[in-house]
C-alpha cells in the first residue's frame, strides 16, 4: 500500500513568488551623540505605547534624546542609565527589526554591566488562575542567572514575552550575560496611577527619580453612562 499527501489546491500553485521579493535590510543610520552611547553601562529597554508613556509622563518628560537609529530607537540618558525607546511599526522600509537592533546594539550589550527591559501587555492574554473582574494589573519577571528581579514575581510557564524585550533577553541566556526582563499586564486602555505604579517602583530601584505627578482618571461631564 501506498502513502502520500494530497493537497487541493496546490499551495504551491497560489504563491507568487514576484509578490514576495527578497528581504533587503535597511542601511544603518546613526544621528546624535553616539559616542556617549558607546561607554553606556545600564541599559533599559522600553517598547509599547503604555510603557512608552509611564516613561514619558513620569521619567523622561522634556529630556531629548541623546541619539537615535534609524527612525524607530530613540536613546535618552540619565544619570547613569541610558534609556533605549523601541517603536514597532511596518509603515517605513528604513526601520529596523527587534532582531537587526540586537545586532547593532551588540557591542553595546557586551560591554553593558546591567541589562533591563520593560514591555507590556493585556490583561486579558495573561495565561493563569486570575479573577479578571477584581485585578487591574500585573507586573511579573523573568531574569537570567544571578540578575535582578527587584522582588518582582516571576512569569510562569504557558506566559511568555515577545519583541524587543524577547530578543535581548534571548541573546543575553545564549551569551551567558545577566538580564532582566519584564512585562506589565494591564486592563485598561489609559494610563492611571494604580496600573502606573509597578513600573514606576522599578524606576525608583533603577534610580531613575520618576515624578511625583500622580495620573488622574478623566471625569465625565455628566452622570449620564452608557
Amino acid at each position: 500500500m501506498l502513502f502520500g499527501e494530497i493537497v487541493e489546491p496546490s499551495t504551491r500553485a497560489l504563491i507568487d513568488e514576484d509578490d514576495y521579493p527578497e528581504y533587503v535590510p535597511p542601511t544603518i543610520k546613526w544621528t546624535g551623540d553616539e559616542k556617549t552611547f558607546s561607554d553606556a553601562e545600564i541599559l533599559i529597554f522600553i517598547e509599547t505605547k503604555r510603557i512608552q508613556d509611564i516613561f514619558k509622563k513620569f521619567i523622561l518628560q522634556d529630556l531629548k534624546p541623546i541619539c537615535s537609529l534609524n527612525n524607530n530607537v530613540l536613546i535618552y540618558k540619565k544619570g547613569k542609565n541610558f534609556i533605549i525607546s523601541y517603536t514597532e511599526s511596518y509603515d517605513n522600509k528604513d526601520e529596523l527589526t527587534t532582531g537587526e537592533i540586537v545586532v547593532v546594539l551588540e557591542n553595546h550589550l557586551m560591554r553593558a554591566k546591567e541589562i533591563y527591559t520593560i514591555t507590556s501587555s493585556s490583561l486579558y492574554s495573561y495565561q493563569g488562575d486570575l479573577n479578571r473582574d477584581e485585578v487591574e494589573c500585573l507586573f511579573k519577571s523573568i531574569c537570567t542567572k544571578n540578575s535582578k528581579n527587584f522582588d518582582c514575581d516571576r512569569l510562569s510557564s504557558p506566559n511568555f514575552i515577545t519583541g524587543l524585550g524577547a530578543d535581548i533577553s534571548s541573546y543575553c541566556v545564549y551569551k551567558r550575560m545577566q538580564c532582566s526582563s519584564f512585562i506589565l499586564y494591564h486592563k485598561n486602555t489609559d494610563i492611571d496611577t494604580m496600573s502606573s505604579s509597578p513600573v514606576l517602583e522599578l524606576t525608583k530601584k533603577l534610580t531613575l527619580s520618576p515624578s511625583h505627578h500622580r495620573s488622574k482618571m478623566t471625569v465625565p461631564l455628566s452622570n449620564l453612562y452608557m
